[in-house]
């Protein structure tokens, strides 16, 4: 799995892997990070969902 991958997951995964998406932050640049964010923010309205808190939560 790339970098840009694995950031959008630990994203998609709210606070639980909040020292995992720093671990990985630090070896990408912030071109990759924004793609990322950018992938898991699709993502998330894709599948209408919302995370946030730590939870994924249905989006109204």
């Amino acid at each position: 799995m790339d970098l840009v991958s694995a950031y959008k997951y630990y994203d998609l995964s709210g606070t639980a892997r909040v020292d995992d998406k720093q671990r990985i932050a630090k070896e990408m640049t912030q071109e990759q990070i924004d793609e990322a964010i950018r992938q898991s923010k699709e993502w998330q309205k894709e599948h209408n969902v919302q995370v946030g808190g730590g939870f994924i939560r249905r989006a109204n």
